[in-house]
């Protein structure tokens, strides 16, 4: 079974479907005595092995016509969020919610099946209050004001469900000559709507003191492979690193722990294929 259906059937499990014939479920904000709906998540998988989730919540308005907000999250093969996207519709208000885009690109990657599925639920939320605060008339009652947290609770406990669904992330593994400190698949050109990213994020969770010797994996063209590694910045351009082929030799002190990295500019290669890098 897939990690995305693993992820969908943790879901389901997770919340009681008593709504719209089985198709949401509907609760109580008790707190701000108000009334809110999650419709069951769309998961698929994505071509790294990971999980795309599409799901959409809305703030009940009794008489009046709902608030929605529209969720997609990415996760990585690990559980691990790498990129969110809100857009919240506010009715009754002109185009003051539209996407927020990938807001959680370049977040700090965090401990694994800790904190790193709240810390990123709730930047993804925080982006949304961000929106909110553009309004400068808000005569709703506190439903529509609690909309953000509710929205920051629901994802917390998705992403929670996420992280706990997947296998850990590989540590640093010993053999009798070496250690595999990293190692991401990537697709055989840029991703579509990118210039040059290839792969999702990749981290090193500990790093050689010397260097660090690039393979190229699953590829039937893996001696003539070669591509960049670019870090992922939150604001700003990404720089590329090091530009890499098979049998490359790195100073490992060009990389950072716990910094996202991704596969950038490939060429050589006609389908997907796996960087390693051991040190």
């Amino acid at each position: 079974m897939s990690l995305a259906s693993q992820i969908s059937s943790a879901i389901i499990s997770a919340f009681q479907w008593n709504d719209k014939d089985g198709n949401a479920y509907k609760f109580k904000d008790s707190a701000i005595d108000a009334n809110y709906r999650l419709w069951k998540p769309d998961v698929t998988d994505t071509p790294e092995g990971g999980a795309f989730v599409n799901t959409k919540m809305d703030h009940i308005r009794g008489m009046a016509s709902d608030d929605h907000a529209v969720m997609t999250m990415t996760y990585n093969q690990y559980g691990e969020l790498e990129s969110g996207n809100v857009a919240v519709q506010i009715q009754g208000k002109n185009e003051i919610a539209g996407s927020l885009g990938d807001v959680l690109a370049g977040l700090p990657p965090l401990p694994p099946k800790a904190e790193a599925a709240k810390a990123a639920a709730i930047a993804l939320a925080r982006a949304i209050q961000a929106v909110l605060n553009l309004l400068e008339q808000m005569t709703d009652d506190g439903g529509r004001l609690g909309f953000p947290s509710v929205i920051e609770r629901i994802q917390i406990q998705i992403s929670k469900v996420a992280i706990d669904t997947a296998p850990n992330p590989p540590t640093p593994m010993l053999s009798a000559s070496n250690t595999l400190y990293a190692t991401v698949k990537s697709q055989p050109q840029p991703l579509p709507g990118q210039k040059h990213r290839s792969s999702n994020n990749f981290m090193f969770h500990g790093l050689p003191s010397g260097q660090l010797k690039v393979t190229f994996t699953d590829n039937a063209n893996a001696d003539r492979i070669t591509c960049t590694v670019m870090r992922d910045v939150s604001m700003g351009s990404d720089p590329t690193i090091v530009f890499l082929s098979a049998g490359t030799t790195i100073d490992a002190t060009k990389f950072e722990i716990d910094t996202p990295y991704y596969i950038a500019d490939p060429s050589g290669a006609d389908s997907t294929f796996t960087v390693n890098f051991n040190g």
